[in-house]
């Protein structure tokens, strides 16, 4: 995943939950409607949407399966998605309650330079953000050949 979408070697992964989501998110606009949705993983070859306009901004090709993505998707429920044509209006700001609230944890890519979580970590302090900031168990120091993890084997009693 890291790969995927950490393509910058100094990239985070933000953890919350769907709950934390719904319960920290602002719901300032009367005209947009919010929705959590799951997204739908299909085999485009032989699937099809179905009767909600909403379906093709929360579909996904099969291939992608691997992700359990979640899609929050602001709309306005008077609009004719299916009618309407292409949308040229930029995004829209929405609120957050609660940072602090929201997230779980900040998990730091292994590929990133060493510097960089204490970047993290700063910036959590500067805007009060009382998040756990770890580095991701992949970039755990690896055995560099089979004699060192014998070694290492030895030293822990296995």
């Amino acid at each position: 995943m890291w790969q995927l979408y950490g393509a910058e070697r100094n990239s985070v992964c933000i953890f919350t939950t769907a709950g934390k989501l719904n319960q920290q998110l602002l719901d300032e606009s009367s005209t947009y409607k919010m929705q959590l949705e799951e997204v739908h993983y299909l085999d485009h070859a032989v699937a099809s949407f179905d009767e909600r306009a909403i379906h093709p901004f929360v579909s996904k090709s099969l291939a992608f399966s691997f992700e359990k993505e979640l899609r929050l998707v602001a709309y306005n429920p008077c609009t004719d998605i299916a009618s309407s044509g292409n949308n040229n209006l930029p995004g829209i700001k929405i609120g957050i309650r609660s940072l602090s609230e929201l997230i779980d944890k900040i998990v730091v890519s292994p590929n990133s330079e060493s510097w960089f979580k204490e970047c993290v970590e700063n910036l959590c302090r500067q805007y009060n953000l009382n998040v756990e900031v770890e580095k991701s168990s992949l970039s755990r120091e690896r055995t560099e050949s089979f004699w060192s993890a014998m070694e290492q084997l030895q030293k822990n009693g296995l």
